[in-house]
Parts: C-alpha cells; sequence; structure tokens
C-alpha cells in the first residue's frame, strides 16, 4: 500500500471516529434539550460523514498522471 493511501485511510478513519463523537454529543443535547446546539452539531455530524465518504474517493489530483478517458 503506498503512503498517500495509508494517510488517506488514517483521514477518513479521525473523520468518522470525530463523527461519532459529534452524533453522540448530537444525541446528548437532544436529550437535555438544547435545541440550538443540537442543530449545530447534528449539522457538523453530517459534515464529518459527508467528509468520511469523499475522502479517498476516486478524484483528479494535479500532478495525477492517469490514463483516463473523459
Amino acid at each position: 500500500m503506498k503512503t498517500r493511501e495509508v494517510i488517506t485511510r488514517l483521514v477518513q478513519f479521525g473523520l468518522g471516529m470525530d463523527g461519532i463523537l459529534h452524533l453522540g454529543s448530537f444525541g446528548m443535547a437532544v436529550y437535555e434539550d438544547a435545541i440550538g446546539t443540537a442543530i449545530i452539531t447534528g449539522l457538523q455530524t453530517v459534515l464529518f460523514f459527508t467528509a468520511v465518504y469523499f475522502v479517498g474517493h476516486d478524484h483528479t489530483h494535479h500532478g495525477d498522471n492517469h490514463d483516463e478517458t473523459e
């Protein structure tokens, strides 16, 4: 496995764990009837899980020399 792939997977894992923590915070905010906090934390949770999905997927980066036809 290449170094870039390892780093990408570690970043995905870290974002996923942070997303789980935000999900827990969201649940606690809902339980405590802190609606404003729940909304903000819920949006952060969605952002983290969206980042986990997109990080590591097949994106074209500057300097990559792929033989892809579009």
